[in-house]
């Protein structure tokens, strides 16, 4: 008995997908490029590019942070563009703070766009993400290679890899990862681990069994992310009021 083999359905449902994904493949390519030129054509005249390159330049020189280098940054960031600059073989430059800073901006995207799709399968929704995300990233390019970048791939590469948590063998691995992302943002700027360390808490908290304690601590927890980013800005809430 002869088979049947894909119906014109079947056909046109896989032409769809094919050509859904040539067309994301091509707009991450047209981000690519427009990401590119927005970090080489603007300048910021406070000019933070230049201060985290000459802290790169003496501490990758042998000069220890803190004692020698001059930075209010996390030891993380340095050891992360250290072996950036070792894998793709780049010097320390403007051109290559650039091109890093561009392809972060677009894998930052990506990721979002990645984790949309993981949870929805709506290559739609992801390229909406994709595009959204990176017209809100847009404030990058006025730092470009500055700190606050690495920490963004890193709440994104957490929030990721928080969609891969099933229970299972890959249970504590994957918590592992997004423990050792979240250090890394504290080890980065200590305030944004402070909050990342707080919404992974309440995130464990709610797939936690129900009881009193859990209460408690949820509320504890939920508390604290709601009050600490009015301590941590007050003063600057009550300049803008006065």
């Amino acid at each position: 008995m002869r088979e049947d083999g894909p119906t014109c359905e079947d056909r046109g449902r896989c032409s769809g997908t094919a050509l859904g994904w040539g067309l994301m493949v091509a707009l991450v390519a047209a981000l690519s490029s427009a990401a590119f030129w927005r970090v080489c054509t603007g300048f910021s005249p406070y000019d933070d590019m230049g201060y985290v390159m000459l802290t790169e330049k003496t501490f990758f020189a042998g000069h220890p942070l803190y004692d020698q280098t001059y930075t209010q940054y996390g030891p993380a960031y340095y050891a992360y563009k250290r072996l950036l600059l070792a894998i793709t073989g780049q010097p320390l430059s403007h051109d290559s703070t650039l091109l890093f800073a561009a392809a972060s901006w677009v894998l930052i995207s990506l990721l979002c766009a990645g984790y949309v799709w993981r949870a929805t399968r709506n290559l739609s929704l992801a390229a909406g993400t994709l595009l959204g995300v990176f017209a809100i990233l847009d404030v990058l390019k006025n730092e470009p290679g500055h700190p606050e970048g690495f920490c963004v791939l890193l709440m994104t590469a957490a929030l990721c890899c928080a969609s891969f948590l099933r229970r299972g063998r890959r249970t504590w691995t994957v918590l592992g990862v997004l423990g050792l992302l979240i250090g890394l943002m504290g080890m980065t700027k200590a305030n944004v681990g402070v909050f990342a360390c707080l919404a992974f808490l309440l995130w464990l908290l709610r797939l936690a069994p129900a009881g009193k304690l859990r209460s408690l601590l949820f509320t504890t927890a939920s508390a604290a992310a709601l009050f600490l980013p009015i301590v941590l800005m007050r003063r600057h809430l009550a300049a803008a009021g006065a």
